[in-house]
């Protein structure tokens, strides 16, 4: 699992998926890439699973508290932080 971006080129979303392993944040994916590149503000946060595929926040919570992921002392929300879990 690792932190992730879906990218978006003019109207079209998920072109493009950035991802760094974990302990990474997704702020790091900003610092990392060439931000003149892409369109930041059209991009959807997630994280990538173990089959390299693209969630959301959302869905990597379900999938997080499924299995026991979220760190102990963790405030359960609806979408998931790297903070949550590691």
């Amino acid at each position: 699992m690792g932190v992730a971006l879906q990218l978006s080129r003019g109207t079209e979303i998920g072109v493009q998926t950035l991802a760094l392993p974990a302990p990474a944040r997704h702020n790091k994916l900003f610092e990392t890439f060439n931000p003149g590149a892409y369109n930041w503000d059209r991009c959807v946060q997630g994280f990538v699973t173990d089959t390299e595929k693209f969630v959301t926040r959302e869905q990597a919570m379900v999938i997080a508290k499924a299995a026991g992921q979220i760190k102990p002392g963790r405030k359960v929300t609806s979408k998931l932080y790297s903070e949550d879990v590691w």
